[in-house]
């Protein structure tokens, strides 16, 4: 997008595809998941549940922002959850800006004497790593993952 469109442009092209791709996994978790995930996952589901839909904005977008993680695995887990269509889009819309901008830019970046965008996608991406780490760090959402981790052997 940012090699065939320039960087405005694909930032637009590539947030909005992003976006919509993930509303799209997002309600198919919903039609087909969420009662099966409620019943098979009893109270651990549960608990998960009412971490995410407490602070669904915060939840997503802290996970959003994490450099590493799986974006189909947000989605499916965001459909069988009980959040709300519009926190879930917001989150993910805000959250995938950063890497969205690194890939623009450097898909734009493969222009001679553009290395000033290839820099500032790597500064995105390093910005965006630490600021997912810092929320995770902040949010409850870190303490409610490690107390339903099953113990270390």
């Amino acid at each position: 997008a940012g090699l065939a469109y320039g960087v405005a442009e694909g930032t637009v092209l590539i947030t909005l595809a992003s976006t919509l791709g993930c509303i799209a996994g997002f309600y198919w978790a919903r039609w087909g998941g969420q009662a099966w995930a409620r019943a098979k996952l009893g109270t651990r589901f549960a608990r998960m549940d009412a971490m995410l839909t407490r602070q669904p904005f915060l939840s997503i977008l802290t996970l959003r922002l994490l450099p590493v993680g799986s974006a189909l695995l947000l989605n499916i887990l965001g459909g069988i959850s009980g959040i709300r269509l519009l926190p879930f889009a917001a989150a993910t819309l805000l959250g995938g800006l950063p890497q969205n901008g690194v890939a623009v830019l450097l898909g734009s970046g493969v222009q001679l004497g553009a290395w000033w965008q290839s820099a500032l996608g790597v500064g995105l991406f390093v910005a965006s790593a630490l600021l997912g780490v810092w929320l995770w760090r902040c949010s409850r959402l870190g303490a409610l993952m490690s107390a339903t981790a099953p113990p270390e052997q």
